[in-house]
């Protein structure tokens, strides 16, 4: 991460705890629903091969931090 961050409440090195940055989970999350646009994309293809290699449950808790936080963007 930059400097921007250094003051920032919120842990960059996590993706589904409540003090997690949310960019991190909202970043796979974006990754994870454009999967069939993207991963054609010789690019993505690293990005893809590291969720590909994420535990399913790890997956899971960041969709679901995910879809909290834009449920409730005013939580943040």
């Amino acid at each position: 991460m930059s400097d921007y961050c250094k003051h920032c409440q919120y842990n960059v090195k996590t993706a589904s705890e409540s003090e997690s940055c949310p960019f991190n989970s909202l970043y796979w999350h974006f990754i994870h629903r454009h999967r069939k646009q993207f991963a054609g994309n010789h690019r993505m293809k690293m990005i893809y091969g590291n969720l590909n290699r994420m535990d399913t449950a790890k997956v899971d808790a960041i969709l679901a931090r995910a879809e909290s936080l834009l449920a409730d963007p005013d939580a943040l």
